[in-house]
């Protein structure tokens, strides 16, 4: 095969490819996500005072948050260089975009070889999976690329910088999310496979994820002990109600896998591990399958998101289809045939770009779906000009966060759950107000969480299926009609009531 000079020139090709294309869609809404609003409050407030938000008055009408800032405060660390709208919006695309380089040089500390890293790099172009959330704020983005920068460095922990910058790494995971528990199962399991494979794992590795395992667990019963004693076993689902555990943690079925990862990368990763054990044995294929082990098992008792477990999994299947490219190389390099090589890579290329490329670019821009309108931004600006903090507006739990940020105002319920004893009861209630048909239900949950405004938008009649909250027609005296979408703009109605002060 012929060896390819200058690889890095590919490389930036691809990672500008992906990042303008990741970018164009970005940049075609001025707005995040409904979610990232909560990011960008503790970014902002960070910004400003050093310290994270704990402490809400508007989220629930005032409750404490538990989670871990690292993430916050890295985003807040480039709003020092540049206004915080474009670092939101160009940062996590740049930490999105640079999974080529991960996968490189994965693919390359397996094959030796640059064309096969090349081709693999390539596959990690266009995973639909990874355009789900173009104008997102989550932390899966920054520590999922932590995880296998460490996973990187744990190959080669006799190198001194390697062993201090995976420690440095892992304590930043640590108070970053909770996927370092992934990192460190994930680990154990390797170490269990080698054993029963009767490959030798140095001491010092498993000396590291030993030490990895007390670290995490440690800090996050330091982090999150309140939310252990006060729910229990459902902290690991964030203590979500049914209804919303649904929507969150979803049973992995094969369509959805073939859909956000790509039928190219599952096959040829699958068959990696089969040549991994069958025929060539590969310790870092082995690494590979036992994460993928674990987030099978994960997703399968629901015990991780539908969309983090298939991140992570479509990166693993892309690094294990370099051992099953080079294992056909080598097959064909023994053989007469093997220029055949050459159109069969071509041939798998043209099968990705088919069934991922367009697929990537359609989740790109269904995800400016789940970004607010420029009527609804506007809506809340106003009732901030309107109101004041200790007012409480009911809107649902998927708006709670972007109704704090603009509006300043309090919510009843947003979708950070942890520590709100009451969650299911408050949907409920919220549900009732809006869908009821009759004044007094409606009424008696008004009074009881002090509710100043009511905010109405075609989402939120889609969501409870109604036209319209009938009682506030019925009594013009309780329910004032305060501001009202232009025509031929979504509608949104904000009412004022009344009968409860």
């Amino acid at each position: 095969m012929r060896s390819i000079k200058k690889p890095w020139v590919w490389l930036w090709v691809f990672f500008f490819v992906v990042l303008s294309l990741r970018l164009f869609f970005a940049f075609q809404t001025q707005y995040m996500d409904y979610d990232a609003y909560f990011a960008l409050r503790q970014i902002e407030h960070i910004s400003k005072t050093g310290m994270p938000l704990f402490n809400d008055p508007l989220s629930y009408q005032g409750r404490t948050f538990l989670f871990t800032p690292a993430y916050y405060y890295f985003l807040a660390f480039f709003s020092l260089f540049m206004p915080i709208t474009i670092a939101v919006k160009l940062i996590p695309n740049i930490l999105a975009s640079s999974i080529i380089f991960i996968i490189y040089f994965f693919s390359h500390k397996i094959t030796k070889n640059k064309e096969i890293s090349l081709v693999t790099s390539f596959l990690s172009v266009f995973i639909p999976v990874w355009f789900l959330d173009i104008n997102t704020l989550t932390t899966d983005y920054f520590s999922i690329i932590i995880t296998f920068i460490i996973l990187l460095l744990f190959l080669n922990l006799e190198n001194k910088n390697h062993l201090n910058w995976s420690i440095f790494l892992l304590i930043l995971l640590v108070f970053s999310s909770p996927l370092v528990f992934i990192l460190v199962l994930g680990l154990l399991i390797y170490v269990a496979i080698c054993r029963i494979e009767q490959k030798q794992v140095r001491t010092g590795r498993i000396e590291w994820v030993l030490f990895a395992l007390f670290l995490s667990v440690w800090a996050n019963l330091l982090i999150y002990k309140n939310a252990l004693v006060n729910h229990g076993i459902r902290v690991i689902w964030k203590n979500l109600p049914q209804t919303v555990l649904r929507e969150y943690f979803i049973n992995l079925s094969f369509p959805q896998m073939f859909a956000y990862i790509g039928i190219l990368p599952l096959i040829l990763g699958v068959l990696a591990m089969y040549f991994a054990f069958h025929e060539r044995k590969n310790k870092i294929v082995f690494l590979i399958t036992a994460i993928s082990s674990l987030i099978f098992v994960l997703l399968f008792f629901t015990l991780i998101e539908l969309k983090t477990g298939l991140l992570i999994l479509s990166l693993l299947m892309v690094i294990a289809s370099s051992f099953t490219l080079k294992t056909f190389y080598l097959y064909f390099h023994k053989t007469k045939i093997s220029f055949i090589y050459r159109f069969l890579l071509i041939f798998f290329v043209s099968i990705f770009l088919l069934s991922s490329g367009f697929s990537s670019v359609k989740a790109a821009r269904d995800s400016l779906k789940k970004t607010p309108t420029e009527s609804e931004v506007d809506s809340f600006i106003w009732l901030k000009e309107h109101s004041n903090p200790s007012e409480t507006t009911l809107i649902t739990a998927d708006k709670g966060y972007i109704l704090n940020y603009y509006s300043n105002t309090k919510n009843i319920a947003d979708n950070n759950f942890l520590l709100i004893n009451d969650v299911s009861t408050r949907l409920q209630d919220i549900r009732i107000i809006y869908a009821s048909r009759l004044e007094s239900p409606a009424a008696e949950k008004l009074n009881y969480y002090g509710v100043d405004y009511i905010y109405l938008s075609d989402s939120i009649k889609d969501e409870f299926n109604i036209k319209d909250i009938v009682y506030t027609k019925d009594d013009p005296l309780c329910f004032d009609l305060l501001y009202g979408s232009n025509i031929g703009e979504p509608m949104i109605e904000i009412y004022e009531y009344r009968c409860g002060k």
